[in-house]
């Protein structure tokens, strides 16, 4: 699926793209079936983009090996938007060279649509993301997640035709769209990935960040705590409410809908045994489907 004068895309790069997004954003696959048809592709494209270089930052042990692949990754992207520019890539006979994740988004025409800087901006937060402060409390936590993850949404909302002017959603969904990201890393990674977690949490429990690696229950008590506090950031009801006062949406449904899995997930999350959350974040629940149809039909129609 290909939008209007693009070419027939590899199935080859679609299926790594596909392995790629479902790996690290599993309810891409429900959402994506609300998305406009013609952005389809261009979404997968820039999904495996984040799953890649979360890839990298997030759960590489090497911090050599970060630098350098960033270092590649920057050069690549630079390099495909320069050949966008002067016209250098010809559509119908890609570079054999090129990554799949890039080619997918040259091919689709996602690459054209993708703000040079906010390229940059998510390169560089991959690149120092083992230098981030770790947050004193549940405030800061918020903060950061809302750091992690503006610059995917600005991203996304780079393809359609309007940008969403509801800064108290973009808030919202950036700080739920953060806290999955470190939630996995938390799951991949868990003798490293609790840097995160609050301080003032810790001290509840008179218990160190340490301890969090090493103890599996400790670390389950501490999500399950985490995510009852952070639930209350995005409750599904009060978005799906928000999402249907405002009729100028139907450009990003993909967008919204995601977010609302999201959101239910969390919600969810605070109410399951302490044990439950790496399985929540990793498969898709039978009811998401109807969840997501539920909430995408009370959004505008996309454009024709």
């Amino acid at each position: 699926m290909t939008g209007p004068g693009h070419t027939e895309i590899s199935t080859g790069d679609r299926q790594l793209c596909e392995e790629r997004v479902i790996q690290s954003a599993p309810l891409f696959r429900v959402s994506r079936v609300f998305a406009q048809e013609q952005c389809v592709d261009q979404l997968l494209g820039l999904y495996a983009l984040f799953a890649s270089l979360e890839q990298l930052g997030w759960l590489s042990k090497d911090p050599m090996l970060v630098a350098s692949n960033i270092q590649w990754w920057s050069q690549q992207i630079h390099g495909e938007i320069q050949g966008q520019a002067e016209g250098a890539h010809q559509l119908d006979d890609p570079p054999p060279g090129r990554h799949p994740v890039l080619r997918l988004l040259t091919q689709s025409g996602a690459m054209k649509r993708l703000p040079a800087k906010s390229l940059d901006d998510l390169i560089e937060l991959v690149a120092c993301a083992h230098d981030i402060v770790p947050p004193a409390d549940m405030d800061e936590l918020r903060q950061l997640c809302q750091r992690l993850h503006q610059g995917r949404l600005m991203l996304e909302l780079a393809l359609g035709d309007s940008q969403s002017q509801y800064q108290e959603l973009m808030a919202a969904m950036a700080a739920i769209g953060g806290l999955s990201q470190l939630l996995r890393l938390l799951i991949f990674r868990p003798e490293a990935g609790g840097w995160w977690l609050p301080m003032d949490l810790l001290a509840q429990h008179q218990r160190s960040r340490a301890e969090a690696s090493t103890d599996p229950h400790f670390r389950n008590q501490l999500v399950r705590d985490l995510v009852r506090q952070a639930a209350t950031w995005c409750r599904p009801r009060d978005f799906r409410l928000n999402c249907a006062l405002h009729d100028d949406l139907r450009d990003h449904r993909h967008l919204y809908t995601y977010h609302y899995l999201l959101a239910r997930q969390l919600a969810s999350l605070a109410r399951k045994p302490v044990r439950a959350y790496t399985t929540a974040m990793t498969r898709l629940r039978p009811n998401d489907f109807i969840a997501a149809w539920w909430f995408a039909r009370g959004l505008p129609s996309a454009r024709e």
